[in-house]
């Protein structure tokens, strides 16, 4: 029984330690990667295309006058726009 409930709390805290894991990686608005994440993922990437000999593209999105939509409209409307962006 104590092993049972043992092995139990040792999958959820190994569960948790994984979305809190993905939580520090990503952004809770968007889900988009947040920049640890990014780098993270582009430095697996960089290893993967130098071991395999193959091109790597990058596209990277800003978004001009962002702060001006979020003064204006409020950053409700703002996070709106990010999540459709």
């Amino acid at each position: 029984m104590a092993a049972h409930l043992v092995s139990v709390l040792r999958e959820r805290v190994e569960a948790l330690i994984g979305r809190l894991s993905e939580a520090a990686r990503s952004d809770a608005l968007t889900g988009v990667l947040n920049r640890r994440g990014f780098e993270e993922l582009l430095d697996r990437e960089l290893e993967r295309a130098r071991r395999t000999d193959q091109a790597l593209s990058v596209i990277m999105v800003d978004l001009d006058h962002f702060k001006r939509l979020n003064d204006r409209l409020g950053h409700g409307m703002g996070d709106i726009a990010l999540r459709k962006v």
